[in-house]
């Protein structure tokens, strides 16, 4: 199911373990970062403009291509912080 996209895989938050998170119905998760939160776990999906210019600058000034839907972004939500 991961290599048919149907299926997110992150590290959990210990960093051994393995979280899955369903993507299919509709939700393109390569479109997009994501948010998780340090204390909870909750995954927020970003799209920001800002983030797209960084993906964009990345691939034209260093030839690098950032496959976001494995993007995880790690901080506190604002009911954890």
């Amino acid at each position: 199911m991961v290599e048919d996209g149907e299926l997110l895989r992150l590290h959990g938050d210990d960093g051994k373990s393995i979280v899955y998170q369903y993507t299919g119905d509709g939700m393109h998760c390569s479109d997009h970062f994501h948010l998780k939160c340090s204390q909870c776990g909750k995954l927020v999906h970003l799209d920001c403009e800002h983030l797209t210019r960084v993906s964009n600058h990345i691939l034209a000034e260093h030839n690098f291509t950032l496959d976001t839907k494995k993007s995880v972004l790690y901080g506190l939500c604002s009911q954890c912080r």
